[in-house]
């Protein structure tokens, strides 16, 4: 059979990869060994920030945003005004200001916002209230913004955040745009050993987060490639186990749910949600951008609304706690819950906190009142949609991390109800 072969020699190949990874040089990356790779703020944004800053440390002066500004012009297909190297010195980038990701203040009046996202959720109009947010209060003219929307396929941003905005939106990605600005950057630090090095180290963690393979490497991607590419049935064979591939992933989120399922309701929780839209989602989560989610009743309140706990998957599996309707499940915008119900809203909020033991609440969405990764046990998140490691891995020990997991979060779940 064509296609066991196929994955007999592929074992072998990621095998002698994996066993020879620590002999190579760029195993060793100090922003992986510092940071989470995906921390969208305070590794990506951060280091991006730095290098687009004229006065940042890299003494490039202006010539990484002359570059990143080529980029961005290529991607739109259309001229971008065009700024002398010696205007661009004066250029001005904020971090964070006004809770945007990037904001870069132009010569001649020209604004650029930059909308990291890597896996956060959209939030309720944020691209519209970061578009009137420089208009108003920063006094920049409208008609000279530029919006980047950064992700890490390039995909559109949602109806939801983009509300009312009519203004045009780049989208660009780190597969394709940043990793060619960082190329480009590359190429112009070679005469400085230690910064040419750092960018290099991050370039090839964001080949790492995106998927992306660098074929030049000769990595082990580029062999299997070549192993694929021998003839025309191990073409086709791997063409065969692709297509069975995501099911076979799918069936692991299946098992993973219904494994939380089980250990929920020996802890005395009732599944609200649908059997019939979880298992849809978990069909066509690999094919579209479908969201896997399973939500337990906390409390119920008379009228049309409950307070939900909930499992749920978009590219990585979280919890949070929020409102929903009564009978469909649907998610109800806590700005609504506020309005309607407002001493409800604020115990429940504190209920949050106390179960938590926060006074800030730092992640949370318009629909959910917290939410936080849940991590395996050394630390590291699930990634559904990249198949990180510890997927694999997990599919030997569905049962067991379930109800791992659940022992963890079902005492804050109890914390919760017992305030309210």
């Amino acid at each position: 059979m064509k296609e066991k072969e196929l994955i007999d020699k592929t074992e072998k190949i990621i095998e002698e990869y994996n066993s020879n990874t620590a002999d190579d040089k760029t195993s060793f990356n100090i922003f992986t060994i510092l940071r989470e790779e995906d921390e969208e703020v305070m590794l990506h944004s951060r280091f991006i920030y730095e290098l687009l800053n004229p006065r940042g440390s890299h003494i490039m002066k202006q010539k990484y945003l002359s570059l990143f500004l080529n980029v961005l012009e290529n991607k739109a297909g259309t001229p971008l005004p065009h700024f002398l190297d010696e205007h661009l010195l004066t250029a001005t980038v904020y971090r964070e200001r006004f809770n945007i990701d990037l904001l870069i203040y132009l010569p001649d009046g020209y604004t650029m916002i930059i909308e990291n996202k890597i896996y956060a959720y959209d939030q309720q109009s944020q691209l519209d209230r970061y578009f009137n947010t420089v208009v108003n209060q920063c006094r920049r003219d409208e008609n000279k913004i530029f919006i980047v929307y950064l992700t890490l396929d390039g995909h559109e941003p949602t109806e939801q955040s983009k509300g009312k905005l009519k203004h045009d939106i780049y989208q660009i990605s780190y597969a394709s745009e940043i990793d060619h600005w960082l190329e480009m950057c590359c190429d112009e630090s070679t005469k400085y050993p230690n910064l040419y090095e750092t960018v290099m180290q991050y370039k090839r963690l964001v080949c790492q987060l995106s998927g992306k393979i660098d074929c030049e490497d000769g990595g082990m991607m580029s062999e299997i490639a070549n192993l694929i590419l021998m003839d025309k049935e191990s073409l086709e064979s791997a063409i065969n186990i692709n297509g069975a591939l995501n099911i076979a992933k799918s069936r692991v989120i299946l098992q993973l749910f219904k494994a939380l399922e089980s250990e929920m309701r020996k802890a005395g929780y009732k599944k609200i949600s649908s059997d019939e839209m979880e298992l849809e989602a978990i069909e066509n989560y690999y094919n579209a951008k479908e969201i896997i989610w399973q939500r337990y009743l906390v409390k119920s309140y008379s009228g049309n609304y409950e307070f939900c706990f909930a499992f749920e998957i978009d590219d990585r599996l979280y919890y949070y706690f929020a409102f929903t309707t009564k009978g469909e499940c649907e998610i109800i915008e806590k700005a609504d819950i506020g309005k309607l119900h407002p001493q409800i809203y604020k115990k429940c909020l504190n209920a949050i906190r106390k179960a938590h033991n926060i006074e800030n609440i730092k992640r949370a969405a318009s629909g959910s009142l917290i939410w936080d990764y849940i991590y395996d046990s050394s630390g590291k998140d699930y990634n559904f949609k990249r198949f990180s490691e510890n997927c694999i891995e997990l599919y030997g020990n569905i049962y067991s991390e379930a109800k791992r997991i659940c022992e963890e979060l079902t005492p804050i779940i109890r914390r919760v109800e017992s305030e309210l």
